[in-house]
Protein backbone atom coordinates (compact mmCIF):
# COMPACT_ATOMS: atom_id res chain seq x y z
CA UNK A 1 0.00 0.00 0.00
CA UNK A 2 1.27 3.62 -1.06
CA UNK A 3 1.63 6.18 1.80
CA UNK A 4 -0.85 8.29 -0.73
CA UNK A 5 -3.25 5.69 -0.63
CA UNK A 6 -3.09 5.81 3.59
CA UNK A 7 -2.78 9.69 3.85
CA UNK A 8 -5.70 11.02 1.44
CA UNK A 9 -8.58 9.16 3.13
CA UNK A 10 -7.07 10.22 6.44
CA UNK A 11 -6.85 14.14 4.79
CA UNK A 12 -10.31 14.28 4.05
CA UNK A 13 -11.67 13.05 7.30
CA UNK A 14 -9.42 15.58 9.12
CA UNK A 15 -10.36 18.69 6.43
CA UNK A 16 -14.23 17.53 7.25
CA UNK A 17 -14.02 17.62 10.49
CA UNK A 18 -12.07 20.99 10.64
CA UNK A 19 -14.00 23.10 8.56
CA UNK A 20 -17.42 22.07 10.06
CA UNK A 21 -15.93 23.19 12.78
CA UNK A 22 -14.64 26.22 12.16
CA UNK A 23 -18.13 27.03 9.62
CA UNK A 24 -20.11 25.94 13.12
CA UNK A 25 -18.00 28.26 15.80
CA UNK A 26 -16.86 31.13 13.43
CA UNK A 27 -19.55 31.59 10.77
CA UNK A 28 -22.62 30.35 12.78
CA UNK A 29 -23.40 28.01 10.45
CA UNK A 30 -25.92 25.17 12.20
CA UNK A 31 -26.16 22.99 9.84
CA UNK A 32 -22.90 21.63 11.02
CA UNK A 33 -23.96 20.90 13.99
CA UNK A 34 -24.63 17.42 13.24
CA UNK A 35 -21.74 16.63 12.04
CA UNK A 36 -19.55 17.61 14.86
CA UNK A 37 -21.99 16.18 17.31
CA UNK A 38 -21.76 12.63 15.83
CA UNK A 39 -25.35 12.35 14.70
CA UNK A 40 -24.11 12.55 10.79
CA UNK A 41 -20.30 11.73 9.46
CA UNK A 42 -19.14 12.41 6.12
CA UNK A 43 -19.64 10.39 3.60
CA UNK A 44 -16.36 8.76 2.79
CA UNK A 45 -15.45 8.21 6.93
CA UNK A 46 -15.48 4.99 7.69
CA UNK A 47 -17.15 2.87 10.75
CA UNK A 48 -13.89 3.29 13.02
CA UNK A 49 -13.85 7.34 13.64
CA UNK A 50 -15.74 7.57 16.41
CA UNK A 51 -17.35 11.18 17.80
CA UNK A 52 -18.29 12.19 20.71
CA UNK A 53 -20.16 15.77 21.77
CA UNK A 54 -19.93 17.03 25.73
CA UNK A 55 -22.32 19.90 26.12
CA UNK A 56 -20.40 23.00 27.39
CA UNK A 57 -20.82 23.43 30.70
Amino acid sequence: MKWSEVTTPLRRIATSYTVAFFRRYLMGDMATQPLLTGREKPADVPDVVKVEYVKPH
